[in-house]
């Protein structure tokens, strides 16, 4: 990302106030992450990625509550079909038994937090009005700084043994990171970000598709139903 940077000739330089304020919302960030991948462990990443994603609504509901946007029929029927969605989700995958139930949390807490990241950065003065790219800069620098904290200081640092790791590592650090990250950056300012936002929110789409036929993930009528009710709250709140 530093090199990025300088090769687009962006100052990085912010205040000390201001470096705070990214260290925090980076750490949203950051723990929204870890929340998904914690997910992982128990639920399909088809149903996983489908709550994460809810974080437009949540988004919705919570700039409605604490920020006094104007509460619109839109947003009600937003916020009716995605928790209907998920509920649905939630009964298909038999998540409030053994440790679904806490892939469902671990989900939720996901979307919650990656919605108060977006929150962060759309509403506090010292960064919205900041470059993108010095932004996601800091907020992956600082959760870097994070994830070295968590694992003790490097003391549960696991060293990769073999070339399958290290390409899969890099695959995720390059493909869903670096790329999709600039990429959307690019896309915003081609397209527009409502249309950008909602091409994103079929992210959920591709990860069922390749759950199902890259790891034999089952999906039945009540996911599918589920995940079209979430999918449509999405759309909604996004295009408004």
């Amino acid at each position: 990302m530093y090199i990025l940077k300088v090769h687009k000739k962006i100052s990085l330089s912010v205040t000390f106030k201001e470096f705070i304020t990214l260290f925090f919302v980076g750490i949203t960030f950051a723990v929204s992450s870890i929340a998904l991948f914690a997910a992982l462990k128990y639920i399909d990443s088809g149903i996983a990625c489908t709550i994460v994603f809810v974080y437009p609504v949540i988004v919705a509901l919570i700039m409605t509550l604490f920020f006094h946007e104007k509460l619109t029929k839109t947003t009600v029927i937003s916020i009716a079909c995605a928790f209907i969605g998920v509920a649905l989700l939630n009964y298909a995958g038999e998540m409030h038994t053994g440790g679904k139930f806490l892939g469902f949390i671990f989900s939720l807490c996901g979307a919650i937090m990656y919605a108060l990241y977006m929150i962060f950065v759309k509403t506090i003065k010292n960064i919205k009005h900041m470059q993108p790219e010095k932004v996601t800069f800091y907020v992956m620098l600082s959760g870097t700084v994070f994830y070295f904290i968590c694992l003790r200081f490097g003391l549960d640092f696991q060293l990769l043994t073999n070339p399958n790791q290290w390409l899969y590592v890099l695959g995720l650090a390059i493909v869903p990171t670096i790329v999709a990250i600039e990429t959307v950056n690019v896309a915003i300012k081609l397209i527009g970000a409502t249309k950008t936002s909602i091409i994103g929110a079929l992210e959920p789409l591709t990860a069922i598709i390749v759950g199902v036929l890259v790891f034999g993930e089952q999906i039945s009528l009540f996911n599918m139903l589920g995940f079209l009710l979430v999918i449509t709250g999405i759309f909604l709140v996004v295009r408004k």
